[in-house]
């Protein structure tokens, strides 16, 4: 669980707390339900092509989940899992980019139909009819790539949307899917396309890598012991087999298949198998110098190849390919160029039957947001800048420094950035009164803050939405995922400035480099989809903004913890309480059932009483009563709501007040102390929710389902 961002500026040797923990909201949402039955978010309406490929996929999902060749669902269709597992990890990206989460309930309910209808071996075949009506063929194309591509998208599902106990309950079928590969795996380590048919092409067993990656982190998240380490070697030889064995050292270029007896099949420069399968490589193998320079020498050869726009459906076909080895290789000229032709996607495009290519033009036109992480591959070995903490804090520092030219490196241990301000759902900023002469608040004069602030209003305002709702409809709010997007906005905007202003999210130092008393650089642990990776990286300057402050005491520097003011540290004083905030709206149409506390969270007993003392029902605002109303609470912490612009009165806020936790200064150095102290925090969360649920009925307000 992530806690956000703990300001912690220094002060000689000293490490004080300066403002309040808060805990990330969405492991909230999470835990309350699946996100598979929620509302679409406002995003989704706007008109782009991720939302066009992606309402084009939906008209191929039947009403019992299956998506289908064609999309006329009513009459008998073609079912081909393979191309559903890519158009289902469309959807995925596109719920990353739009926040829509009909995308990624669209996607799960297609992940049950595979799992329904895998065979007792870990296959499953391609079916023909209708919703209900499904018959299998009895056959299949291949047994490695349906299974591969299967696991790919269970992690992507759950990468979008992380909750373990979803992820726990996919684990069966996730097993089931590797049998299907052991199925054709050959003593090299390679696959079979499938059984009685022995050929080992290149296109099944990169995404058949892919696959078995995917599935080795899953069993990381789910602490299987012994399956995640069996996997991982698989992947590993199977990568190293792929890589030694279909290259062609004559041609610089990959073998679309090898023979049973070993043999390659001779690369003849043709679109299907050749060029497509060496696109496939160069895209979703790992990043390599071979691999750019295959991507340059395909583009040398081919470019007559690349479409100039989509008007048919191969041209699509080729595109998305062209668009995927860009990705890949780091080709970021082709990647813009095959990205803009993609944006004029129209789904008036005749004879447009394959899913498939929908998902992939969503996965590379949402790839600039959904990867918003620099590769390791592309960290450089210094920079002039490294700060470890994406906070406000964080970010503060690598705007600053980039703007002054220097190389910046920004580490942020979670996937998002903006700390407190944005994955704490702390939105709403203390800004201060208003100036007497002026119609704002002075800090919005200067500064970061001024810029941000100016983002924020014009964002709201091109919507017909005020911004300023936080404080009784006084000071700057904004919903999450919008704040986090104009810190991106923002720190693309300083990029011009310098070579390099690199994010690197799901990063942690573990180590400093020292030079006598001299901080040389870090170590960083890196979560990468292909597992853990390890980077050592000299920098000049390192900034530590983390939650708690974990840099410093790696560089052996002196240090105090808490608010004490000279050297004798009572760990039993308090600092300031942690308060688990979570974002909450409105539903128009009621509260999902899943995401209702009918059922009292244990402990709740205990702080019914003072939740009574603080707060009580009633739609009257008035901030001189206590105890508080409800309609003074949610106006309390007020956001704005893009998903209801029109809506009267405050329909999004979040959970602030009077579910604080305390806090002792002996929980900043003891990690487990941490983790109780966060579940307390937590669990205070959801008994102050199941407080506004059943004391006062509000049962139409609940945890926001579209952050």
């Amino acid at each position: 669980m992530k806690l956000s961002h703990l300001s912690a500026p220094r002060n000689g040797n000293h490490l004080v707390p300066e403002t309040p923990l808060r805990a990330r909201l969405v492991p909230l949402l999470l835990l309350l339900g699946s996100l598979a039955c929620a509302e679409s978010a406002a995003g989704a309406q706007q008109d782009s092509a991720v939302v066009r490929a992606c309402a084009q996929i939906l008209r191929h999902q039947a009403g019992d989940g299956a998506i289908v060749m064609g999309t006329n669902t009513a009459h008998r269709s073609r079912l081909v899992p393979y191309f559903s597992n890519f158009a289902a990890l469309g959807l995925v990206a596109g719920f990353q980019e739009t926040g829509d989460v009909r995308y990624l309930g669209a996607a799960k309910r297609w992940i049950d139909w595979f799992e329904a209808h895998m065979n007792a071996d870990g296959t499953i075949h391609d079916y023909a009819g209708t919703a209900g009506e499904w018959k299998s063929t009895g056959d299949y194309d291949s047994t490695d790539s349906y299974a591969a591509t299967y696991l790919d998208l269970v992690l992507a599902a759950y990468r979008a949307a992380p909750d373990k106990q979803w992820l726990g309950a996919r684990l069966p079928a996730a097993r089931k899917a590797l049998s299907a590969i052991r199925l054709t795996m050959q003593p090299n380590g390679l696959t079979y396309a499938k059984p009685g048919f022995p050929v080992m092409f290149l296109m099944d067993n990169t995404e058949t890598l892919m696959g078995l990656r995917a599935l080795a982190e899953i069993a990381g998240e789910l602490e299987d012991a012994s399956l995640q380490p069996e996997v991982h070697a698989m992947a590993v030889r199977m990568e190293e087999t792929l890589i030694r064995e279909l290259w062609i050292e004559q041609d610089q270029v990959y073998s679309a298949a090898l023979h049973k007896d070993g043999q390659q099949v001779p690369n003849t420069g043709r679109w299907y198998p050749d060029v497509m399968a060496n696109l496939m490589a160069a895209g979703w193998l790992p990043f390599s110098p071979k691999h750019r320079d295959l991507l340059t020498e395909l583009k040398a050869k081919h470019q007559a190849g690349i479409p100039a726009g989509i008007t048919t459906e191969p041209d699509l076909g080729r595109l998305v390919w062209w668009g995927i080895a860009a990705i890949g290789a780091g080709d970021q000229a082709l990647h813009q160029s095959v990205a803009a032709k993609l944006s004029g996607f129209d789904t008036r495009v005749k004879g447009f039957s394959n899913p498939a290519l929908l998902g992939h033009l969503c996965r590379i036109l949402a790839w600039e947001k959904t990867a918003r992480t620099t590769p390791v591959t592309e960290l450089r070995a210094d920079y002039d800048v490294i700060i470890a903490g994406a906070g406000t804090g964080g970010f503060g520092a690598a705007m600053q420094a980039a703007r002054l030219g220097a190389t910046v490196l920004l580490a942020e241990e979670t996937d998002w950035i903006g700390g407190q301000m944005t994955a704490a759902g702390v939105t709403s900023m203390d800004e201060g009164p208003k100036h007497k002469d002026r119609p704002y608040v002075l800090v919005r004069e200067r500064g970061l803050y001024h810029e941000f602030a100016d983002e924020v209003t014009a964002h709201y305002s091109a919507n017909g939405i005020s911004a300023d709702t936080a404080y009784w409809n006084a000071r700057l709010a904004m919903e999450p995922r919008v704040g986090q997007d104009i810190l991106y906005k923002m720190l693309q905007t300083a990029r011009a400035h310098t070579s390099a202003l690199h994010v690197s999210l799901r990063s942690t130092v573990t180590q400093v480099q020292k030079h006598g008393d001299v901080v040389t650089g870090v170590t960083l642990q890196i979560t990468t989809p292909q597992g853990q990776a390890a980077r050592s990286i000299r920098s000049k300057v390192l900034v530590d903004a983390t939650e708690w402050g974990d840099v410093i005491p790696l560089t052996g520097a002196a240090f105090r913890v808490g608010n004490c003011t000279n050297g004798d540290i009572d760990p039993s004083r308090a600092i300031q309480d942690l308060t688990w905030t979570a974002v909450i709206k409105r539903y128009i149409k009621g509260v999902p059932p899943e995401l209702l506390l009918t059922n009292p969270p244990p402990g709740y007993d205990a702080a019914h009483p003072g939740f009574l003392k603080s707060l009580v029902n009633g739609e009257t605002t008035d901030l001189r009563k206590t105890p508080w109303s409800f309609a003074t609470f949610i106006g309390y912490r007020g956001m704005p709501n893009s998903e209801q612009p029109g809506a009267a009165g405050i329909t999004r806020t979040h959970l602030n007040y009077n579910n604080d936790y305390p806090v002792r200064i002996r929980v900043v150095d003891d990690i487990a102390a941490r983790d109780s102290t966060c579940r307390n925090a937590q669990l205070k969360t959801f008994q102050l929710l199941h407080y506004h649920h059943n004391t006062h009925g509000k049962r139409d307000w609940s945890v926001a389902n579209d952050e």
